[in-house]
């Protein structure tokens, strides 16, 4: 559900992620395509609730053919959510791991890490 915005851009003020029963989900890559891993499924529709449309058939996470070739976002994902948000600006961060600040967005932590939500 949406209504006019800025830029020609909708504002979203619901969205499902709806998935079906009957397909098969795995968790993680093991070449087989027919059996779709439900991390990178739910990335890609959570895409769609961002406002995220299908670039084309391969070569990104939101690409409209499931495939395994990409482990992460690729830089036409993260692209796509900065047209419509725009750049996110950083000032700094700091780590739980340690005191390690970021300055810049060019240094933000990935949306998501391999593996790992």
């Amino acid at each position: 559900l949406s209504r006019e915005s800025v830029a020609g851009f909708r504002q979203i003020n619901a969205a499902a992620i709806c998935l079906n029963p009957e397909s098969r989900w795995k968790i993680g890559f093991d070449g087989d395509l027919t059996t779709y891993d439900i991390s990178r499924t739910l990335t890609h529709e959570i895409g769609h609730a961002l406002g995220l449309d299908h670039p084309g058939a391969r070569g990104h996470v939101m690409s409209f053919r499931y495939g395994e070739a990409e482990k992460d976002l690729t830089e036409g994902d993260v692209q796509g959510a900065r047209h419509i948000y725009g750049p996110k600006e950083l000032t700094s961060l700091t780590s739980r791991a340690g005191d390690h600040r970021r300055k810049n967005a060019s240094e933000a932590l990935p949306f998501r890490q391999s593996g790992s939500f």
